[in-house]
């Protein structure tokens, strides 16, 4: 496996530190622990301080600069303004001061008279985004001089250079249990050009020396600031990221005048590398059926950096699948590489500074996390996906997908997130779409393009993203809706005698519309054959009853649109069943159904076969959880890393996050094992004069259970109860003659939401097919799915819509870019511009209040809705700074 996976327990080395703290504190109060166990606890629970130490990687190379400072030409100047803090008596770090460092805790400057040397008071991380995917730290630092600015302004307030930031406290003990107080830093200085490896490897060896009392961040300067304090002296603040999170800003090179041999148009480098492959792939094809080729050694090796040269073997296989493509039952070929093939082109074009120089690097092993994945999980577009899966000859039809013959024989084939085959088309298309107006492609824009068009094509069950190790400054692709729940991870002890937690909020998360449906589902006749018993609301009140209402019994009203729906259901799984067999089997008898005529309505139905299955699989015997938050504040420790899990005593935790094991007339509790695990999901540390202080943010999950996170659960859960609700069955030309644009022009709608409680007037839907079609012609490669229009969810809005009289249409786009989002609204400021009556609201920046995600929201007619947009399009087209549009 990959060193790095969601859900893998706290390192073993961190494990045991965290079993040792708890028991030393436990000891404290029990009559059999002897003196020399007290003592440990004492010194270091209560003896201990925290340090901290920012060294730069700075060389001075000016000789003008040099003679300034007083310093000879390289590193001296960084060697003597290694800044240090909490506190300048720590006496553990006295032979830290190189020769020639100005006297601890002075500088003699006869304008100003002895002034303290420069210092760290207080270092604070920050965790954004889901799952904690990027870290920032704040580095506040203050001197006393001009001197002392220039000299930090030139070491530490460089944006772009790096600095090497380390954390503990003064004592820790060993694994006999003696304390200890002999930290050695980090020496920055004796690494050289090309080390990144050997350095983060270096600090890694010292967290399990020191056992939970050291850490360290390698990391890049982002920003800074300073300020003039009131007794004359300077407080600087530094922000850092960690050195892999530059890839979000990374890009490369764009559209070049070299003209691609594929796509007949303006290439980037990129494209140059798919080339090479598509030319191998036509001249050793087979061209009657799919199969593995070979990539030639010399062409692998001119698309890879030599770092993973040495996985030639498990990355040569590239894929040739033949497509029946259109109505005429013709085929074309796609040729497909592996995930891990393309990190290591990533690798080699964009992420390498020179040859034993690099920012970052994404994992390409086959070895790679796993996803989320059932039974019956294929791709419905091969021309944009496969998923490692391989099947069986049925008579003369033969599967056309075959297992990597190429796989490790240690990696386990079928569900690693490297082994997914990507088309070069969807690459290609992924290029054009994060194509920037600066020209330039952004690496974290083009796999979240590929991402995006992957789980479209695979149901949308995964949701594929990039996260960073720290540890290791590795990328790894990893699903955010799989937990490797493989191994049990450690119990954290979080209240009573033996634990470190300083601070504690355990709270839970309901939403209002959860709150309704528990409220609905309390109040529901109990049937066998009830919706509700159906999910896992059934087991939230099993055995309760309210002693005043014992049953409540409502009319049960019925929806003649359910039978309709069940035909529709059967019909639609023979479709899907049809289709799977004509686009993956080699046999003209079963090629009913090609791809460019069914995909985009096949896609929908997939999706939901997927998720129904996913609702049935049991979630380990566990009762209905809502879902909470838990945020620890502990005594400092390092070690730890997002994604890692661990457990909490099941005692602390109501009925309702405990195991019931079904008995043969009742359910019992399991109040032994805990079933609950938490991931960690935010890691900030914070460094005062006082303390160091780990602060550990942690979602919830079920342990061994569906591995789909809780709240995901309950979005299909309500997806489930939505066949209740009665939906509008007239005539809709409107809705339709837009739902026939979206056909023609590869987008999507979801489910009936454009009319599923009546139709949109004529006027919202020519608005909106003018706009659709604007979008097509400029951004082709940009996908767009309709979400609401006069829909049931803006019906029961407590307050008006435009979507209520159908004049509002909703939709996303796909990906949603911070260029996208830009490009779209100046598409819709430009039809408002040309027509007074188009309205549109960008609830991507500024949701509404009821909005339940993201997305774009265009409407028609006069009135007070999107004025401020309306007067800010016809101000930008006065400027000539975007384009009007009519509605024809």
């Amino acid at each position: 496996m990959s060193s790095y996976r969601i859900g893998q327990p706290i390192k073993d080395s961190v494990a045991k530190v965290i079993q040792e703290r708890q028991e030393l504190l436990k000891s404290r109060r029990s009559a059999a622990s002897n003196n020399f166990y007290q003592e440990v606890t004492t010194s270091f629970f209560n003896e201990k301080t925290p340090w901290l130490r920012l060294s730069s990687t700075v060389d001075i190379m000016d000789q003008g600069k040099a003679e300034y400072f007083g310093v000879a030409q390289g590193d001296e100047l960084a060697r003597r303004n290694v800044l240090q803090g909490t506190k300048a008596e720590d006496q553990g770090f006295l032979d830290y001061y190189r020769e020639g460092e100005r006297l601890q805790g002075t500088f003699d400057r006869q304008e100003l008279g002895l002034r303290p040397k420069p210092g760290i008071t207080n270092v604070t991380t920050t965790s954004h985004g889901m799952f904690g995917a990027l870290r920032t730290t704040e580095i506040t630092v203050q001197c006393w001089t001009p001197f002392d600015l220039d000299i930090i302004d030139s070491l530490y307030m460089r944006p772009g250079y790096s600095v090497l930031l380390e954390l503990g406290h003064t004592h820790y003990f060993d694994e006999s249990i003696k304390l200890q107080n002999d930290i050695v830093p980090i020496d920055l200085f004796t690494y050289e050009s090309g080390q990144t490896d050997k350095l983060l490897a270096d600090i890694d060896v010292k967290r399990e020396q020191y056992r939970g009392s050291y850490e360290a961040l390698y990391g890049v300067i982002k920003n800074f600031s300073w300020s003039l304090r009131p007794d004359g002296g300077y407080e600087c603040k530094i922000k850092l990221v960690s050195k892999g999170e530059v890839l979000e800003s990374l890009i490369t090179t764009g559209i070049t005048d070299t003209v691609s041999t594929r796509s007949g148009e303006g290439s980037t480098p990129l494209d140059r590398m798919l080339d090479l492959i598509d030319k191998q792939a036509e001249k050793v094809r087979n061209p009657n059926k799919s199969g593995w080729l070979v990539l030639e050694q010399s062409k692998y090796n001119a698309i890879t950096c030599p770092e993973d040269k040495d996985r030639y073997g498990e990355l040569k296989g590239i894929y040739s699948y033949r497509v029946l493509y259109d109505k005429d039952k013709n085929s074309s070929y796609e040729t497909h590489i592996t995930l891990g093939l393309f990190n290591a082109m990533i690798n080699e074009l964009i992420l390498t500074e020179t040859n034993d120089k690099r920012y970052t690097k994404i994992h390409t092993g086959l070895n790679s996390n796993k996803f989320k994945t059932i039974t019956g999980h294929y791709s419905v577009n091969p021309r944009i996906c496969l998923l490692p899966k391989d099947g069986v000859t049925v008579g003369d039809a033969e599967f056309k997908l075959e297992a990597n013959p190429y796989t490790p024989s240690e990696v386990e084939y079928g569900n690693g997130i490297n082994s997914i085959l990507i088309s070069l088309s969807v690459i290609r298309a992924a290029i054009r779409t994060s194509l920037s107006e600066e020209n330039t492609v952004s690496v974290l824009s083009l796999y979240k393009s590929i991402f995006a068009a992957v789980q479209n094509a695979t149901g949308n069950i995964n949701n594929f993203n990039l996260h960073l190790d720290e540890r290791t400054n590795t990328w790894h692709i990893v699903d955010r809706l799989f937990i490797d729940t493989q191994e049990l991870p450690v119990e954290l002890s979080i209240i009573g005698l033996d634990t470190f937690a300083k601070g504690i909020m355990l709270q839970s998360m309901l939403s209002p519309k959860l709150s309704s449906m528990l409220a609905i589902s309390a109040n529901a006749r109990q049937t066998p054959n009830s919706i509700l018993d159906s999910t896992a609301f059934s087991t939230l009140n099993r055995g309760l009853e309210d002693r005043i209402v014992p049953q409540k019994v409502f009319p049960l009203r019925v929806n003649p649109k359910i039978e309709e729906d069940l035909t529709q259901g059967i019909k639609d799984s023979i479709y899907l069943r049809e289709y799977l067999t004509s686009i993956y089997f080699n046999n003209t008898n079963v090629r009913k159904y090609n791809i460019a005529d069914n995909v985009d309505r096949i896609a929908p139905i997939y999706r939901d076969v997927l998720n129904k299955e996913i609702q049935s699989t049991p979630n380990n015997g566990i009762s209905f959880a809502i879902p909470f938050e838990l945020t620890l504040t502990l005594d400092g420790i390092g070690g730890l890393a997002i994604g890692e899990a661990f457990t909490i005593s099941a005692d602390i935790l109501p009925l309702s996050y405990k195991r019931l094991i079904e008995e043969e007339s009742s359910y019992r509790v399991d109040t032994t094992n805990s079933q609950i695990g938490f991931l960690i999901t935010g890691l900030n540390q914070r460094v005062t004069e006082v303390a160091w202080d780990t602060v550990v943010r942690c979602q919830m999950y079920v342990l061994n259970g569906n591995t789909v996170p809780v709240m995901d659960i309950f979005e299909y859960i309500e997806q489930a109860t939505e066949v209740a609700t009665e939906e509008f069955t007239g005539a809709t030309p409107n809705a339709d003659a837009l739902r026939a644009v979206l056909r023609e022009l590869g987008y999507q709608e979801k489910g009936n939401e454009l009319s599923n409680a009546g139709d949109i007037t004529k006027e919202t839907a020519d608005m909106s097919i003018a706009i659709f079609r604007q979008i097509k012609n400029l951004y082709p490669s940009l996908g767009i799915t309709a979400t609401g229009g006069n829909d049931t969810f803006h019906q029961d809005l407590d307050y008006n819509s435009r979507h209520k009289s159908g004049r509002g249409v909703d939709f996303v786009i796909s990906p949603a870019t911070e260029v996208n989002i830009k490009r779209i609204e100046s598409i819709l400021q430009g039809f408002s511009a040309g027509n007074s009556k188009v309205r549109y609201l960008n609830e991507y920046n500024d949701p509404t209040k009821a909005a339940t995600a993201k997305h774009f929201h265009i409407s028609w007619g006069e009135g007070t809705e999107g004025n401020s947009n309306l007067a800010l399009a016809r101000a930008r087209a006065k400027e000539g700074q975007i384009n009007i549009y009519s509605i024809t």
